[in-house]
């Protein structure tokens, strides 16, 4: 990977009175990277690819469909943005009662960005060549009964971004503990409809502050500092997907079947009802300080109202699309952030503490999307799908009622029966009877960080905690399986004679590609385990010379670092790693150093 990044920032300020000034600021920025990925014919994905696109011809020879060579992709991503800054700003104090500061301006941003992508095959890299593939015809892939075109990869990408904004905020202190402080700011972006009004969105705050320990009625020595705020405003959030226009993109490499001409492929249908995703925020915060620091932190409460989120939601088929951005929900969130810090002297030890603790609760209070119950069990980040009064993200299942004793099919429940008919399951279902585990993302997190040093010595862990949710876990895939893919680790587990089902949840091997009994057995309640664990992040382990001694050295630090230590403990044993299904991070250490002249 290969990369340039230029940044030239340029300001001026001009005086107008004592108190009063006027600036302005600009900046360039420009960024190019060339990502190459080559695979040598030696290597497994280029041996893999050739081989599943090869057959035996009708004379006996092998015909290799994809040429005997290395392969290449290669990545090519351009951006350049301007940023122009203008605004005015007024301090002024008045004794040692009053104090004023205004700041008012407006601020424009324009990005554009291209980028290509492309693969090649047969590739030698001594003469830069690649060999023609042909991708329209389909093939019979090694070992499968399925059809597929060789993967091709061609495209080009582009787009413009531009933002405006205008802000005030002031600001007023009284007696150097009261403080007032209220804001305005208006976003537009060339995302929204042509209306002016569509464009942009209106955003207010404001809030107050009690700094406690100046009070003369506090005089306790062991009170370095103790504040209470208090602010209610509004966020404003767009996403770059998000557009009141019809957007279309060429497809490289495709023409239309009847014609032969190039096509566009319509990426978003037009949504000239496309608003502004705003948060109102209200928060109730309390700031501390204790004997002589070594006791400080902050506890904060909010409350956040969600409006017009924006997601991509499925549509009506009538409509012809199959999904697009739009504003679908509103929600309401109750949050708790705390974090207390120590340090303690422990003799020539000296010990920094860290606690880190957040609380979530969401729920949706207004939905303008219909949802169905296969939306709700395959939503995604992405694609979020929920229910009124229900979190944002969620896990939803099936009810498993068992295997079956006899074939060892996995069974969910049809008029209230154990049964495997599952068409007649997924017809049945509503939202209102499949199983609602809980959250899909943690509900109480955090993380605990130490710190000991002892003279130039330091010796810091950190773990972390997430609690209070549910994932899927991943499982045998028989419809791959038998189509030649790997199997999971399950398989070994599976039902396999009369008795198992006592034993197991694993369902039996079919021997053939089933959809209906796949789709169900990776998506009833069976597969849902709660996340909670308790990780060990990360070691550090250093020593710092402190620069007393002679030389153009003033600090030196050599460490060592330990990072994705593993899961000190979990509430479920099914799951390897809650958050990293599929691939776990790798323990990694890295060992280095630091030096100032």
């Amino acid at each position: 990977m290969q990369g340039n990044d230029l940044r030239i920032n340029g300001s001026a300020d001009y005086q107008i009175l004592k108190d009063w000034k006027v600036s302005g600021f600009y900046q360039f920025w420009m960024n190019a990277t060339q990502t190459e990925n080559f695979d040598p014919l030696e290597s497994y994905r280029a041996r893999e690819l050739i081989n599943d696109y090869s057959e035996v011809g009708e004379d006996g020879n092998l015909i290799r469909h994809i040429p005997l060579g290395a392969m290449l992709d290669q990545d090519f991503r351009s951006a350049f943005s301007h940023n122009l800054r203008l605004q005015t700003s007024y301090d002024k104090q008045w004794g040692e009662l009053h104090q004023l500061n205004f700041l008012a301006g407006f601020e424009s941003r324009d990005l554009q960005r291209e980028g290509y992508r492309i693969s090649s095959y047969g590739y030698d890299p001594s003469i830069g060549t690649s060999q023609a593939v042909d991708y329209l015809t389909r093939r019979r892939r090694l070992g499968s009964r399925l059809l597929a075109n060789i993967p091709f990869t061609e495209d080009f990408s582009g787009g413009v971004d531009r933002f405006l904004s205008g802000f005030a905020n002031v600001g007023y202190t009284y007696k150097n503990k009261y403080l007032l402080n209220a804001s305005a700011r208006k976003d537009a972006s060339n995302l929204f409809g042509v209306a002016t009004n569509q464009r942009g969105v209106p955003l207010r705050s404001a809030g107050l502050g009690w700094i406690i320990s100046e009070e003369e009625f506090l005089t306790s020595r062991n009170m370095d500092f103790l504040k209470l705020r208090l602010s209610y405003g509004y966020n404003g959030n767009t996403n770059p997907n998000a557009t009141a226009f019809t957007t279309a993109q060429y497809l490289s490499g495709a023409q239309n079947f009847l014609s032969g001409y190039p096509f566009l492929g319509i990426v978003s249908p037009p949504n000239p009802q496309l608003r502004w995703e705003r948060i109102k925020i209200s928060n109730l915060g309390l700031d501390f300080g204790f004997f002589g620091g070594k006791l400080r932190g902050s506890a904060e409460y909010y409350i956040k109202q969600g409006l017009d989120l924006l997601a991509n939601q499925p549509l009506f088929p009538s409509s012809g699309f199959s999904s697009a951005v739009v504003n679908y929900a509103s929600t309401r969130t109750n949050g708790i952030d705390l974090n207390i810090s120590t340090r303690q002297q422990l003799g020539k030890v000296t010990w920094d503490g860290a606690f880190f603790y957040s609380m979530v609760q969401e729920k949706v209070i207004d939905l303008e999307t219909e949802t169905t119950p296969d939306q709700l069990i395959n939503y995604s980040a992405q694609n979020p799908t929920t229910l009124i009064g229900r979190p944002i993200f969620g896990i939803y299942s099936y009810a498993f009622a068992g295997l079956d004793p006899n074939t060892g099919d996995p069974m969910g429940f049809l008029d209230g029966e154990p049964s495997s008919n599952y068409q007649g399951i997924f017809q049945e279902a509503t939202p209102e009877n499949l199983v609602f585990h809980g959250r899909a993302r943690p509900t109480d997190f955090g993380a605990f960080r130490n710190t000991f040093s002892y003279r130039g010595f330091s010796l810091s862990f950190n773990m972390t905690y997430r609690f209070g949710y549910y994932i899927r876990r991943p499982s045998v895939n028989y419809d791959e399986f038998n189509r030649g893919a790997w199997v999971h680790a399950d398989y070994e587990q599976r039902w396999q004679q009369p008795g198992d089902e006592l034993i197991t949840d694993i369902p039996s091997d079919p021997g053939r590609v089933n959809s209906l009994r796949h789709r169900f057995s990776t998506s009833n309640s069976s597969r849902v385990e709660p996340g909670d664990h308790i990780r060990f992040q990360d070691v550090r382990l250093a020593y710092q010379w402190n620069g007393k001694q002679k030389g153009p050295i003033r600090n030196l630090e050599t460490y060592l670092y330990l990072n994705n230590l593993g899961i000190l403990w979990k509430a479920s044993d099914r799951v390897v790693d809650p958050d990293f299904q599929v691939a776990p991070p790798l323990t990694s250490a890295s060992l280095g150093f630091r030096m100032s002249f």
